[in-house]
């Protein structure tokens, strides 16, 4: 019978000829590669995706579609005064209208002005300025645009994503904030004139004009769901779900349940109007929805009561019956507080749905219905 102790010195010599084979060198090589792409599997799956600017903008254009750039392209159409296309008359001591009008002249869609008579028993010299073919280019109805669409085009300024609570279950989602770059395309071409540039930009905030570029950057917020990135209005609408239906909701320690659901759901509103720091509900343009109010009221509203009126909000602004003017929007909940510049009175609508409203007169309600 072999001595056992031959036998492990056996064992010893050809393990240590195994160790300095190209075999032993070919496994390690193979265990260090199965050890690498299972590591490197397992950090992918749990490490959320980089949020680069390309994927930022390619989940923007997804998000928001058309949406984005039909609502900014609003900005960029001027409603300072009715230009339908008929003449523009000018009284002769309105200087800050006439310099308007100047630069319009220098931009090539009026003629420059010609004095004529008012009329009437106490006439008046006034300044005619007609328009010229190049005007029917640019005219949308009684207002002027600059540009004929807006489209994000980029996601500059990203933070790096930091983790938030949605409702009093505590889930945390992973967000992100950045600038979605808006850009206009085919700008009107007198806009690269400085004296006419700089007068008609005044009145469209946040847009910058270089290189021949007409650009806003808007604040956004991405958040991480099923691993992308992702932003928009189902987004938000989805957070706003997550939120609401957290366990408890509109309770506190201190408060039986429902007690404080009213200061939930303002803050709410406040909350999201934070974190998603951009824009309004109302932004778009509406007209008052006189079959629903009919319906409402039990009764067929009839006609001539200028019901067919449309108000049209843009990020900072009203505009009602060709006048625009600015404004401040203020979100608690589903209602919308719109204070005009200047005036203490103040709006309120009441978002009954992303296409309808309504505004409590005290008699009655006045429903509004989306329209673009």
């Amino acid at each position: 019978m072999p001595h056992r102790g031959n036998d492990e010195a056996e064992s010893v010599v050809r393990l240590k000829a195994f160790i300095g084979s190209k075999s032993m060198v070919y496994a390690i090589a193979a265990l260090v590669i199965v050890l690498v792409v299972v590591g490197g599997s397992a950090y992918f799956m749990l490490t959320p995706p980089a949020a680069t600017s390309a994927r930022l903008l390619a989940s923007a254009k997804e998000g928001y579609g058309l949406s984005l750039g039909t609502q900014s392209k609003r900005e960029l159409c001027l409603t300072n005064i009715n230009y339908s296309g008929g003449n523009i008359n000018v009284a002769e001591n309105d200087r800050g209208t006439q310099d308007w009008m100047k630069a319009l002249v220098t931009a090539g869609l009026y003629a420059a002005a010609v004095p004529v008579s008012s009329g009437g028993y106490f006439p008046q010299t006034i300044l005619q300025y007609a328009p010229l073919p190049e005007l029917a280019k640019w005219h949308d109805g009684s207002r002027i645009c600059v540009a004929k669409e807006v489209a994000i085009v980029d996601v500059t300024d990203i933070e790096k994503p930091q983790e938030e609570s949605l409702g009093n279950d505590k889930k945390k989602i992973l967000f992100a904030k950045a600038n979605l770059v808006l850009q206009a395309d085919n700008v009107a071409p007198w806009l690269a004139k400085a004296e006419v540039r700089n007068l008609v930009l005044g009145h469209m905030e946040g847009w910058d004009y270089r290189d021949a570029k007409l650009q806003k950057k808007v604040p956004d917020i991405f958040g991480l769901r099923d691993g992308k990135w992702t932003t928009g209005p189902a987004f938000r609408a989805d957070m706003e779900r997550q939120f609401r239906s957290g366990p408890k909701f509109g309770e506190t320690q201190n408060a039986p349940a429902g007690a404080s659901t009213q200061g939930l759901l303002a803050g709410l509103g406040r909350r999201l109007s934070n974190l998603f720091s951009f824009g309004h509900p109302l932004k778009g343009q509406w007209r008052v929805d006189a079959e629903g109010m009919g319906s409402a009221l039990g009764m067929r509203l009839p006609g001539g009561l200028g019901l067919d009126a449309k108000i049209t909000f843009t990020s900072d602004s009203m505009e009602v019956a060709g006048q625009s003017v600015k404004c401040s929007f203020e979100l608690e909940g589903n209602r919308v507080k719109v204070t005009p510049k200047g005036n203490a009175a103040s709006l309120v609508f009441v978002m009954d749905g992303k296409d309808t409203a309504s505004v409590d007169m005290g008699l009655f309600k006045v429903q509004y219905k989306r329209v673009d």
